[in-house]
């Protein structure tokens, strides 16, 4: 295995958890105190929760339990949609401690979950396999649905711990100062850290580890490729072709 590649997606990893709990930290703080920013970040969460819903309901080839999961975060994160407009008001500034860690704590998850999602799709994608360096057959970044459970349950984790921290440390409340909101993203960015490392190592691992089993299916094929599935098929295609080639030329040898 490469280890400078799960090391250089451990560091990306501990990047990207660190950027999450930032934005979504600001985040909560722009539409708790701007009425403008809640109903703009309302109506993108809402309407990502539900072409998520829909998108999930439209796909045949998944199990009952990820479809039954998936849905249930899309209703979460439809729900939290309307939350992010509600969470300026009045009458929230008035509820219990609890009620307020709890609904940050469900923004949060949503909030969490929707960057992530975002996030794998587009290096699904490739997206960000730029021209200068762009392969002619490039790797998957997601393999395993590990990966993909691993990177939603470190989102939910992340959501969980930041909506109550945000919560614990009273953070909405414009009659303290910024130091508790200060503090609150101290606590908050070794979590993020932390958690983004152990994502990024165990997705790289994981993809490292089904490249090489595929190199080792592979026959007489160069020991630092790994290509992926379609590549390795050309190349066995290319052999095959060759020595049906070669067996045609013997028998028209033969036959001279």
């Amino acid at each position: 295995m490469n280890a400078l590649k799960i090391i250089f997606a451990g560091l990306v990893g501990s990047f990207c958890g660190s950027f999450l709990c930032l934005a979504v930290s600001n985040i909560l703080i722009e539409v708790t105190y701007h009425d403008i920013a809640g109903y703009i970040f309302g109506v993108i969460v809402f309407l990502f929760g539900v072409m998520l819903f829909i998108r999930t309901l439209k796909i045949s080839d998944i199990s009952l339990v990820s479809r039954l999961s998936v849905v249930f975060l899309s209703i979460v994160v439809a729900f939290t949609g309307v939350l992010c407009a509600v969470l300026n008001s009045k009458w929230f500034f008035l509820a219990s401690n609890s009620l307020k860690t709890l609904f940050y704590s469900i923004t949060s998850i949503s909030l969490s979950f929707l960057f992530v999602y975002c996030l794998v799709q587009l290096l699904n994608y490739q997206i960000f396999n730029c021209g200068c360096c762009k392969q002619e057959n490039p790797s998957a970044f997601v393999v395993k649905k590990s990966q993909i459970y691993v990177c939603i349950c470190s989102g939910v984790v992340l959501g969980v711990v930041n909506g109550i921290l945000f919560g614990k440390f009273d953070v909405e409340n414009t009659s303290k100062s910024y130091h508790d909101f200060h503090v609150y993203q101290l606590y908050m960015l070794p979590i993020g850290f932390f958690l983004g490392l152990v994502v990024g190592l165990y997705s790289e691992y994981i993809r490292e580890k089904v490249y090489k089993d595929q190199f080792v299916m592979s026959s007489n094929i160069d020991e630092n490729y790994f290509g992926d599935e379609t590549s390795l098929i050309n190349e066995k295609n290319s052999r095959l072709y060759s020595e049906i080639y070669n067996l045609s030329e013997d028998e028209d040898t033969e036959s001279d």
